[in-house]
C-alpha cells in the first residue's frame, strides 16, 4: 500500500529544510574560519594540543626498520676506490641513540653516548613539554679533532628543537646551548657555529602572511666556538625580501621548515654570480626550496626551487656547484630518493645518483632526514636514514656504489631490524690525532 501523497511530500520538505540547515551551517562556519571569529581559535587551539599530546606518546618510533636482508656491517666495499679515512655514523641501537666511528671495515674506532636528560638533568629551560625520552634523537653532529662532539637533540619534547651541546672525547658535556635547536650543524673555518633552532609563537608577526593559532619562528643560531650566542637572525623576518614564497595564508605550525645552514665560502662566491662570501645559504623543507640570506641586511635574495622536494643537506661545492639530498625524488609516487649536483646558475642537475625506479638494486627512499657529504676523491657519501644504510658512490655518469655499511641490531619481537641512520661523515685519518694520543 503507497503512502498518502501528503506524506511523501511531508518528508521531501523535512529533507530539504535539513539539508538546507546543512548548507547554512557549512556556509557559517566557513565565514567563521575565513574571518576568524570565535570560537576559531580556541577550537584550533584545542586540535593543536590533541595533534602534539598524540605526537609525544602515541606515534610509532621510526627508529627500527625491516632488515634488507641479514648482512650487518660493511656488506661492500672497493678499497682501491673509496675515500680514505673513518666515517662518523650518528645511529640508533637497540637501547639508545650514539654516534660511532667506523674503520672502512666496520671496525668501531670511538663511541660517544649522552641522553638528552643527562644533558640536562635539572629540566631544559628552552622545552615547554616534556615528552617521551625514548623519542628523543641525536640530529646534526661535528667531530673536533681532539675527539669532542658537537650535536643537537631533535623530537620526543615540544617543541621538538632540543638543544646543542658540546661532548668531550668521553661523552662529558662541555657545554650547552638552551635554545630551540635541531637539524644540522656547520662550523665555519673561524670556529663558530651555525645552526637551524625555532622559536614557539603565539601570534601573528607583522608584514607577515596570517598564520594559524601557534607557530615555529625558524631562526638560524650564530655559535662561539665556547657555546655563546652571538645572533639570532629570523628566517620569516628574511623572507620579506622574497615575498612570493610564501602563501597568502599559512595552514602548518611548521611551514618553513629549516633543516640547514651553511655560510657561502670566498672561493664559492667567486665563482657563482648574486652570491658573497659570508651570505647564509638555508634549507627550507616544506617549501621545498633553497633560500640565499644577505649576510648584512639578513634579507633573502636569492632561491632556488623546482627541482626537489623536502629536501635535505645542500653543500656547497668547490666547482660552485650545490649537492644535495632530494628526498622525494621530484616523482612523489615513485618514492625513490636522489642525490642531486645542481648549477646554481643554470639551476640545472649535471650528475644525480638514485631516483625512479626504486625498485632496482641500489634503490634507496628516506621521506625523511638524510645527508650527503663531497669526499676528496670525488666520490660522495650519504645514507638512507629509513633505511639504516650508508652508501659511498662514484660521481660518474654512470656511478658505482664502492662501500655499503648497514647498521644490523638484530631480532626485536621475533623479527630482523636494521636502526634508523641520522648523520654520517668521513674524515680524514690525520684529521683525529686523539685516535693516536
Amino acid at each position: 500500500m503507497s503512502p498518502p501523497r501528503a506524506g511523501v511530500l511531508d518528508w521531501i520538505a523535512r529533507g530539504v529544510f535539513v539539508a538546507g540547515l546543512c548548507v547554512l551551517l557549512f556556509l557559517l562556519g566557513y565565514q567563521v574560519r575565513s574571518w576568524e571569529l570565535w570560537p576559531t581559535r580556541l577550537l584550533e587551539r584545542a586540535k593543536d594540543a590533541t595533534g602534539a599530546l598524540y605526537n609525544r606518546y602515541f606515534v610509532e618510533d621510526f627508529a627500527f626498520i625491516p632488515a634488507k636482508g641479514v648482512e650487518t656491517g660493511t656488506v661492500r666495499l672497493d678499497r682501491a676506490r673509496t675515500a680514505p679515512g673513518l666515517t662518523l655514523v650518528t645511529m640508533k641501537t637497540k637501547d639508545s641513540f650514539l654516534a660511532r666511528l667506523i674503520e672502512l671495515d666496520g671496525t668501531v674506532r670511538h663511541e660517544w653516548r649522552k641522553r638528552f636528560e643527562e644533558v640536562w638533568p635539572e629540566g631544559a629551560p628552552q622545552i615547554i613539554s616534556m615528552g617521551n625520552p625514548e623519542m628523543v634523537r641525536w640530529h646534526g653532529v661535528h667531530l673536533y679533532p681532539n675527539g669532542d662532539l658537537l650535536l643537537n637533540f631533535e623530537g620526543g619534547h615540544f617543541p621538538y628543537g632540543g638543544g646543542l651541546a658540546r661532548l668531550d672525547k668521553d661523552s662529558n658535556v662541555v657545554w650547552k646551548v638552551n635554545e630551540n635547536t635541531h637539524h644540522d650543524v656547520f662550523v665555519a673555518d673561524d670556529g663558530t657555529i651555525w645552526v637551524p633552532a625555532m622559536t614557539y609563537r603565539d601570534g601573528p608577526m607583522p608584514g607577515l602572511p596570517r598564520n594559524k593559532t601557534w607557530y615555529y619562528e625558524d631562526t638560524v643560531l650564530h655559535v662561539s666556538p665556547e657555546g655563546e650566542v652571538l645572533e639570532k637572525i629570523s628566517v620569516l623576518e628574511a623572507l620579506k625580501g622574497l615575498p612570493g614564497l610564501l602563501p597568502d595564508r599559512i595552514e602548518s605550525s611548521d611551514f618553513t621548515h629549516l633543516n640547514n645552514v651553511e655560510t657561502v665560502p670566498a672561493a664559492f662566491a667567486a665563482k657563482v654570480p648574486g652570491f658573497e662570501a659570508g651570505d647564509i645559504l638555508v634549507s627550507l623543507r616544506d617549501l621545498s626550496a633553497l633560500v640565499l640570506i644577505d649576510k648584512d641586511t639578513h634579507l633573502a635574495k636569492w632561491s632556488m626551487k623546482g627541482r626537489f622536494v623536502l629536501q635535505h643537506d645542500p653543500d656547497l661545492m668547490p666547482n660552485g656547484h650545490i649537492l644535495l639530498y632530494d628526498n622525494r625524488g621530484l616523482r612523489l609516487a615513485c618514492k625513490a630518493t636522489r642525490i642531486l649536483e645542481i648549477d646554481p646558475t643554470t639551476e640545472k642537475v649535471v650528475w644525480s645518483y638514485g631516483g625512479c625506479p626504486a625498485t632496482r638494486e641500489d634503490g634507496f627512499y628516506s621521506d625523511v632526514w638524510g645527508d650527503v657529504q663531497l669526499l676528496a676523491n670525488g666520490n660522495v657519501l650519504f645514507d638512507e636514514p629509513m633505511g639504516g644504510r650508508v652508501f659511498e658512490v662514484t660521481r660518474e655518469a654512470k656511478p658505482q656504489v664502492v662501500w655499503e655499511w648497514r647498521n644490523g641490531i638484530g631480532d626485536i619481537d621475533g623479527e630482523l631490524k636494521m636502526g634508523f641512520v641520522g648523520d654520517v661523515l668521513r674524515y680524514p685519518r690525520e684529521d683525529l690525532p686523539f685516535l693516536n694520543p
